[in-house]
C-alpha cells in the first residue's frame, strides 16, 4: 500500500503492485527513476537493477508465497517447484541464493 500510495502521488498509474513487484503504465526517464529511488529510500523502500538481485528476490516472493498462501502437500518438492517457476536450474538457483543471501534456500524456507 505505500508502494502503490507513493507511486500515485507522483503522478504515476500502477498496473499492479504485489509483493517485491510493482508494474506502471509509464516509461520513466533517468530523472523520474532518480525521484522514485530517492521517494521509496524514504520510505524504506529500494528499486531492485541488478538482474541476480531481481531473481533472488523473485525466489523470496515465491516460497513467502506458497508458506503462507497455498497448501503445501507432504514431500513437496521445493527444489522442482522453483526451478520450473523461474526457468532455472535449480542448482544455479542455488547457488546464487546463497552468495547474495548468505543462506541457503533451505535455510530461507526454515526461517
Amino acid at each position: 500500500m505505500a508502494v502503490e500510495g507513493l507511486l500515485t502521488e507522483m503522478g504515476l498509474h500502477p498496473v499492479s503492485v504485489e509483493l517485491g513487484v510493482a508494474v506502471i503504465e509509464e516509461e520513466l526517464s533517468e530523472e523520474r527513476l532518480k525521484e522514485l529511488d530517492e521517494r521509496l529510500e524514504k520510505i524504506g523502500f529500494e528499486r531492485i537493477k541488478d538482474r541476480n538481485k531481481q531473481l533472488v528476490d523473485k525466489i523470496k516472493t515465491l516460497v513467502i508465497q506458497k508458506i503462507h498462501h497455498q497448501k503445501l502437500q507432504q514431500g513437496f518438492n521445493w527444489s522442482k517447484w522453483l526451478s520450473e517457476q523461474v526457468y532455472h536450474d535449480y542448482r544455479f538457483l542455488s547457488h546464487l541464493f546463497s552468495s547474495i543471501e548468505g543462506i541457503t534456500i533451505e535455510q530461507f524456507i526454515i526461517k
